[in-house]
């Protein structure tokens, strides 16, 4: 197997893991579940939010290895997968900080994880746009580009909304 192929592999658990995340917490703020299903929910959302942050770690440590290794300037794409991982970093330790410290915040936790899901869309989603040009644009090229451009699609909503609310 190619690095390229297990980094695409773990980007999908990662896509998982926070697609898992924001269905839980759909679940609890937006159907107003029972007490009981509430600290269900809760606890797939820390166990997938652990998942999220060891996948994120893994294919951090792959990225920077293969960076160090071919010892050139990243590309654009490159450039933007780094500055959305940095990004992603940000918001969860502020999302962490918000759940646990500043309480009074804890409203914005639900946009931030929201953001924080999209972003991992996005960033599948570019990884997915990479492999296309390699394969000449199969099934994985088109899977890879809707993802992508799913992604930004749900950014600029999750923005517009936020900014309406």
């Amino acid at each position: 197997m190619t690095i390229f192929l297990i980094k695409s592999l773990l980007s999908l658990l990662l896509l998982f893991a926070a697609a898992l995340s924001m269905y839980t917490m759909f679940e609890i703020f937006g159907r107003g579940t029972s007490a009981t299903t509430a600290g269900h929910f809760k606890k797939r959302h820390k166990a997938s939010g652990y998942v999220y942050v060891l996948l994120f770690i893994i294919l951090a440590y792959l990225c920077i290895g293969f960076m160090t290794a071919s010892k050139a300037e990243p590309s654009p794409r490159a450039a933007l997968h780094i500055v959305l991982a940095w990004s992603l970093i940000a918001l969860f330790v502020l999302k962490v900080l918000f759940v646990r410290i500043y309480r009074q915040f804890y409203a914005h936790a639900r946009t931030i994880g929201i953001t924080m899901g999209v972003m991992s869309f996005a960033l599948v989603g570019i990884t997915g746009m990479y492999l296309s040009q390699i394969r000449r644009n199969g099934l994985l090229g088109l899977i890879g580009y809707l993802m992508l451009a799913g992604g930004y699609l749900l950014i600029m909503n999750t923005t517009l909304i936020a900014a309406a609310v």
